[in-house]
């Protein structure tokens, strides 16, 4: 333990947790920085057309005010450590804001998996949520990207009936669609496990993640801000590492003149 952080680590492996924030600051194998930046909660997106000119464009807008704000007002209750078993040591984050309860457990095995578990539990009085997951930076290395879940092409919880369920590979890039304006894209839903590897040779680095039962995800090689604000292609910068976005859920896609459907609006509550 440090003024920062509790590290964690065994035989090949390290693993830190910002006492500050709760994040996961640093995961190591063989000495190798796996996270380029902390993984951290994700409860906004970078605004889609129908966000910010549909029909739902009110909501979203009354939405954001809470959900893009929450990561700067949350306050981080001192970490708790518990050795689970022999075989792994839990940290437990709690952290509070006005009306949100979110609870964060790292568990940390003794071969170097990490299982994050994120629980929620939002005021009903609070705005429908725009998404519910984490965020993290990832090696810019991981140029080749094998998933098992719904595709080939980008999917949503209110479009996706177009797509098969089955193992895709993808050269990393290939997965961030180009709008003519900048925004949220390439998510792919219901997703089993994702692999991200740097090549195929002996010496080629992965990182491999599994849900439970599944997730959602996109990456992009450049930062939220950055699609957040840019007006064209043009003013994207490649970032050097891949932003990765790992969602339990996200608002759906809905139209320019159609409000989006009840059955894929994400409610506060227990997450």
């Amino acid at each position: 333990e440090t003024e920062d952080g509790i590290e964690i680590g065994g035989k090949g492996f390290s693993v830190v947790v910002s006492k500050i924030n709760g994040e996961l600051a640093s995961y190591k194998i063989n000495g190798v920085e796996q996270i380029i930046s902390p993984l951290k909660p994700n409860f906004t997106r970078p605004a889609i057309d129908n966000d910010v000119r549909g029909a739902n464009s009110r909501y979203v807008a009354a939405s954001k005010q809470v959900w893009r704000k929450l990561l700067n007002s949350l306050k981080t209750n001192p970490l708790k450590v518990e050795k689970e078993n022999e075989s792994a040591v839990k940290v437990i984050v709690s952290q509070t804001a006005t009306g949100i309860g979110l609870q964060t457990v790292y568990t940390v095995y003794n071969d170097g998996k990490i299982s994050v578990k994120m629980d929620l539990d939002a005021d009903k009085s609070l705005p429908d949520l725009i998404r519910f997951g984490v965020t993290m930076g990832v090696s810019g290395s991981f140029v080749n990207t094998t998933y098992y879940g719904n595709g080939p092409w980008e999917t949503y919880s209110d479009r996706k009936m177009g797509a098969e369920v089955d193992e895709f590979n993808f050269k990393t890039n290939d997965l961030f669609y180009n709008y003519a304006k900048p925004q949220e894209n390439g998510n792919r839903t219901d997703t089993r496990w994702l692999k991200l590897s740097s090549g195929s040779g002996k010496n080629s680095q992965s990182l491999l993640f599994t849900g439970n039962p599944t997730f959602g995800f996109s990456i992009w090689p450049y930062s939220v801000e950055n699609l957040s604000i840019a007006k064209h292609p043009y003013d994207l910068v490649a970032q050097g590492f891949y932003t990765l976005n790992i969602d339990a859920a996200q608002a759906p896609v809905g139209g320019t003149l159609e409000q989006w459907l009840p059955q894929y609006l994400l409610k506060p509550g227990k997450y």
